[in-house]
């Protein structure tokens, strides 16, 4: 069965794939900011263009796995180099693979035992594999599942310092891709004999499978920014970003958190022009991994400077 239009659902993975890689590691030029949008854009669209371009033939070719894999390996890496903070993007590398590659069949497998619940995996999947609505909602499921794991991650990641311990990632690099390969080779000795009946012998994979955002959670918190709670100067919450920053880019930040918000009120408050203005902000957001006046009031809620220079904006 040759389904020309299942590209589409690869600009659902898009989605969580910007959010996780461009939003979190701004690139420090247009150049390397427009080759990582079109990325995380044709990435997915791309690889399901090519594979319908192959279902024309009636089957996948037999090197359809490696050419895939080899392709995935190669866009990750182009997205690390791409990316500012290459150690977090790294982590993030790894578990956007592994979700996607080992989430595809457990889905199959749970979609197929309740619509051929008396039939093995194979002769459900010979079956269902013509209807086009099983195609598209496993498509589908597949597509937001991965894109939901990728916004949690994103999420999880905003309050994790930027510089990220090597040993930490070298770590968790290595239980992704041990979940990975444990999981493929599972996963596919248990494709030809699973049924329905046989459900509780794939709970252990099922287990697996989620373990990888739990995991991806441990090593966030591993990496979250901590309170000195004894000491009551709270510029030690802010310590990753200040070090990064000049004294003129935190007197930007004083401004804005004084009620300064707009880029001309900005630069009337500092005495400096608009254009300086927008290259501090610029070098600010990709600091702090956020993008937005709002977004970084919000960061630096609480914040206090030692010697503070800006009046605050009359309301």
């Amino acid at each position: 069965m040759y389904e020309k239009y299942s590209f589409l659902f690869g600009f659902i993975y898009s989605i969580g794939f910007y959010r996780i890689f461009f939003s979190i590691n701004h690139p420090n030029t247009k150049r390397q900011s427009t080759a990582l949008i079109l990325i995380c854009i044709i990435y997915m669209p791309a690889f399901y263009f090519w594979k319908d371009f192959c279902m024309r033939f009636g089957s996948l070719p037999s090197h359809y796995f490696l050419i895939s894999l080899f392709f995935e390996i190669l866009v990750l890496l182009a997205v690390i180099l791409l990316s500012v903070h290459r150690r977090r993007a790294i982590i993030c590398a790894l578990y956007t693979f592994t979700v996607k590659g080992v989430l595809e069949l457990p889905i199959l497998l749970l979609i197929c035992a309740v619509a051929r619940p008396s039939k093995s995996m194979l002769e459900s999947m010979d079956e269902l594999i013509q209807i086009p609505w099983f195609y598209y909602i496993s498509l589908s499921v597949h597509a937001i599942t991965v894109m939901s794991c990728c916004f949690l991650a994103a999420y999880w990641l905003r309050k994790t310092i930027l510089k990220t311990p090597l040993k930490l990632v070298i770590l968790f690099s290595l239980i992704f891709a041990a979940i990975y390969v444990i999981l493929s080779i599972w996963i596919r000795d248990m494709v030809s004999r699973i049924t329905a009946s046989f459900f509780p012998s794939s709970l252990p994979a099922i287990t697996l499978v989620v373990m990888i955002p739990v995991v991806f959670y441990i090593f966030t918190r591993l990496t979250t920014v901590k309170k000195n709670v004894n000491s009551g100067k709270n510029e030690i919450q802010y310590t990753q970003y200040t070090q990064q920053l000049s004294k003129r880019e935190l007197e930007v930040i004083e401004a804005i958190l004084a009620g300064f918000e707009s880029q001309k009120e900005l630069a009337e408050s500092l005495n400096i022009s608009t254009n300086t203005v927008k290259t501090h902000l610029k070098h600010i957001y990709q600091a702090t991994g956020v993008s937005g006046v709002d977004a970084l009031s919000l960061l630096f809620k609480g914040y206090t400077p030692v010697h503070p220079k800006i009046t605050p904006k009359s309301p």
